[in-house]
């Protein structure tokens, strides 16, 4: 892979990767977690005997095998892996007493979980950064918008049904069903709302209160009230925001230093289950 093809949020994950290279043994089986394009499981591999990845969608331009699941069941035995990592995922997992109690259940006795997760100020300058960012917000947002207004209205295909009976206008022409109009509506409420407030990033709290639950001692009450026991903790010593503002123009060694005044955009968690 070219330096040319590798994207700058791929060039954060690979320096987030780093904070847990070293703890890999190279006879370690690796489950990910929320892999998207498999960019990061492909870096594990380079560095065990066997990394599989899961995900809840496909990615359209995968750089490494992403196994489909139904974000419910980890498709694998018990006591199956020795690793489990994820990278900014389990703030996007409504059930996470569900998600960790199936980690317990594939990964082998004495094995560990490692989960990096955003930090309360990545959220403060996610919302900071947010309007400077907003011409690339909306841009991206009229795009949206565009493609529903057409993927409400295109043609149907042989044997498609609408959610609704079809009505026709007067003039003969086709008529968008009711069910479809209040879904377009609803999208561009979402979307006025998107341009006035930094929307919120995962499923919980809303715009204002969502830094509450990436602070470092929510996850370790979410890990212990689980079963788990929180071995390590250290910030990633990365600055970013979600706006990626910049992007590369701020090289990586440049996002370490910024870290030391702006603060982490992450924290790791090494997990284990007690007496491990």
């Amino acid at each position: 892979m070219s330096h040319a093809d590798v994207t700058h949020t791929e060039n954060v994950r690979r320096v987030e990767l780093e904070l847990i290279a070293d703890e890999l043994k190279t006879t370690d089986h690796v489950l990910e977690i929320g892999g998207g394009s498999g960019y990061q499981a492909a870096a594990i591999s380079g560095y065990v005997e066997n990394c599989v990845s899961i995900d809840v969608a496909l990615h359209p331009e995968p750089r490494f095998p992403v196994l489909l699941y139904d974000g419910v069941t980890i498709p694998f035995g018990d006591s199956t892996f020795d690793v489990i990592f994820s990278s900014n995922v389990l703030e996007h997992v409504k059930n996470l007493d569900a998600l960790l109690d199936e980690c317990a259940r594939v990964l082998k006795p004495g094995g560990a979980m490692y989960h990096i997760v955003p930090s309360p100020l990545w959220r403060v300058w996610t919302s900071l950064t947010y309007y400077p960012a907003l011409p690339k917000v909306v841009l991206g947002n009229l795009r949206n918008l565009q493609s529903a207004d057409v993927s409400l209205n295109e043609p149907l295909t042989p044997g498609q049904r609408r959610p609704t009976p079809e009505s026709t206008n007067s003039d003969g022409g086709r008529a968008t069903s009711r069910t479809a109009l209040s879904v377009l509506k609803r999208f561009k409420l979402k979307w006025i709302r998107s341009i006035l407030l930094s929307p919120r990033h995962g499923e919980r709290g809303n715009e204002f209160t969502e830094a509450f639950y990436f602070r470092a001692a929510w996850w370790r009450t979410l890990f212990e009230r689980n079963g788990w026991k929180v071995a390590e903790e250290q910030p990633g010593r990365l600055y970013y925001s979600g706006n990626i503002l910049f992007g590369a123009l701020i090289g990586m060694q440049s996002r370490r230093g910024l870290s030391r005044v702006l603060g982490s955009a992450t924290r790791k968690f090494k997990v284990v289950r007690p007496g491990d």
